[in-house]
């Protein structure tokens, strides 16, 4: 449902696992701090596009990076629960959970869940960086 901001939560209708399976060694891209990492999904740049899997560790919050105006994005859960902030409104995506929201605006994402979230975010950019 749209808010007037542009923002809006779906639900999947299919399951997504949790975690990638034991021994599966990847070796993308990314950035960790203590509170969570953030992957980059594909080993190939898309123009225009951004496909992340974020894992945030339990009371953890990530800091998300506006973008240029217009950008569209999107946050699916697959597992736990992230509060995600964005300008001055506050959401909660949940496993099966698919939410979209500006991504133009100030954003973060926080796990206010008792078990390691794990989601992933698309961003969709007006205008492909040079």
């Amino acid at each position: 449902m749209d808010n007037g901001w542009g923002c809006y939560r779906m639900s999947l209708v299919f399951s997504l696992e949790g975690s990638f399976p034991n021994g599966l060694d990847l070796q993308f891209e990314g950035r960790n701090d203590r509170f969570g990492e953030i992957f980059k999904l594909l080993p190939d740049a898309i123009p225009g596009t951004e496909i992340d899997r974020m894992e945030i560790l339990v009371g953890g919050r990530l800091g998300g990076i506006p973008h240029v105006a217009n950008t569209k994005e999107y946050l699916i859960g697959v597992q736990g629960e992230v509060q995600i902030h964005v300008g001055r409104e506050k959401y909660v995506v949940k496993a099966g959970d698919v939410f979209a929201f500006p991504g133009d605006q100030p954003h973060s994402y926080q796990n206010i869940g008792k078990t390691k979230a794990v989601c992933f975010g698309v961003v969709i950019l007006l205008h492909s960086p040079h």
